[in-house]
């Protein structure tokens, strides 16, 4: 049984255009790679990315994004605390 390489290209991304879809450098994408959290193909010299590969890393990079702001302090709602903590002057925040 012959596999038609038109159907297997059809799911799969250049390096260029991948970096593009995931808004980051080839660079970034090549140390997914070493790391292990991306798969990837090489075809003719040429890297490929299937497209639910992708998606998966967008989608967890999304996720643990998420997950982190949630936990994170930001600058915002330090401040917002500080306001209702008047108590609390900034020699003492610091130190």
């Amino acid at each position: 049984m012959r596999i038609d390489p038109i159907l297997i290209l059809s799911d799969m991304v250049p390096a260029q255009e991948a970096a593009q879809l995931m808004a980051c450098s080839e660079q970034t994408l090549r140390r997914k790679i070493a790391s292990g959290e991306l798969p990837a193909f090489k075809i003719k010299r040429r890297l490929y990315f299937r497209k639910s590969d992708l998606d998966a890393l967008f989608t967890a990079v999304a996720a643990s994004g998420a997950a982190q702001a949630q936990t994170k302090p930001t600058a915002a709602r330090m401040l917002a605390y500080l306001r209702e903590h008047p108590e609390l002057d900034a020699e003492r925040v610091r130190g």
